[in-house]
């Protein structure tokens, strides 16, 4: 009996271990499995860096696409590609397979450039090794249609009823004769005239101001459309803007909330009182010559604020003031203009 006790131990121990061996062995082989699948690592190879697109016409636009390979053994990941001026936009492909390609797709605008550039494109990868990495597109911008003494100009601040000129001289460098075709404005009031040379290889492109201008910026951007067979388009712009020589707030006086019982008792009330300030935008020399009023019954006195620009006159309506409608204005007098405030209220 101990016999058969014990051949029966040992045939369930070689059935256990039968059993579950297998199962721990599996077990063993299964985190080496995942460490390898963990250790698949993406590899960016981009055997061109820098791109010369060599000379270029200005205002051309340059593209180019850069090849990226995967040489590693994981999914490459490309998360970010950042140009460094506005002036580059760029596309690419997200992700790229093991042994596959992909490509950074740029383009380039040169209207705002002259001669050798160099634009840099910052990109970011999930490759360890090459987690940062920098593009380049390298250019000589020829200005082919050049314009002196420069293609953007200003008049400056300017008082209302100046008049002004602008002169654009543009010369063709290759040699090339030329016209302009047709020209848009952005700004109607400003008028221009073109003036051609002899042999159509320059030109005077002038622009006036006139001197009904109205207050406020000049958006004088024009754009000349040529017969240049490399410049089709030109742009030139004038700037500035156009003030009043005297500015006034309010442009009305408003006497509101005027109680005839009350006031006739309160005569210094803060509601009596109305204040008109004064400032010159230009001339530093602002001097208020004399002051009137068509309401008798109120009294202005002047403050300067800053001398010769800014005065703020008082306004003081004197009681007894009649029930009704008050409706009037004052008069200021300077040595640049004559301004007429005008003046209402109500008393009930």
């Amino acid at each position: 009996m101990k016999i058969d006790a014990h051949i029966g131990l040992a045939l369930s121990l070689a059935f256990v271990t039968a059993l579950f061996v297998p199962n721990q062995i599996r077990a063993q082989k299964l985190p080496a499995a995942a460490t390898d699948a963990s250790q698949a690592s993406p590899k960016a190879v981009i055997e061109e860096t820098t791109y010369d697109a060599g000379p270029v016409v200005r205002g051309e636009i340059i593209t180019h696409d850069f090849i990226v390979r995967n040489e590693g053994t994981g999914l490459l990941e490309i998360s970010q590609v950042r140009p460094a001026c506005g002036c580059t936009v760029a596309t690419w492909d997200k992700t790229i397979a093991p042994g596959s390609t992909g490509k950074i797709s740029a383009s380039l605008r040169t209207r705002n450039y002259r001669g050798h550039i160099l634009k840099t494109i910052a990109v970011v990868t999930n490759d360890p090794v090459h987690q940062n990495f920098q593009l380049a597109i390298a250019a000589d911008v020829q200005n082919i249609l050049k314009t002196t003494p420069r293609e953007n100009q200003r008049f400056g601040l300017l008082p209302k009823g100046t008049t002004g000129k602008k002169v654009f001289h543009i010369v063709s460098t290759d040699n090339q004769p030329f016209v302009i075709k047709s020209v848009t404005a952005e700004d109607p009031e400003l008028q221009f005239k073109i003036v051609e040379s002899k042999d159509n290889k320059s030109l005077d492109f002038i622009v006036f101001l006139p001197a009904n201008h109205g207050i406020g910026p000049i958006p004088g951007r024009f754009t000349l459309y040529t017969t240049h067979p490399k410049v089709a388009v030109v742009s030139l712009g004038v700037s500035g803007t156009i003030v009043a020589p005297l500015t006034v707030y309010p442009k009305v006086v408003q006497f509101s909330g005027l109680n005839h019982a009350y006031l006739k008792d309160h005569p210094d009330d803060a509601s009596l009182v109305k204040a008109v300030v004064i400032a010159s935008t230009m001339d530093p020399n602002l001097v208020i010559e004399k002051i009137d009023s068509s309401l008798k019954n109120i009294q202005t006195s002047l403050t300067e604020i800053t001398p010769g620009k800014r005065y703020s006159i008082q306004l003081h309506l004197i009681p007894p003031l009649k029930m009704g409608t008050i409706n009037g204005s004052i008069v200021i007098k300077t040595n640049i203009k004559t301004i007429t405030v005008p003046v209402h209220g109500t008393v009930f």
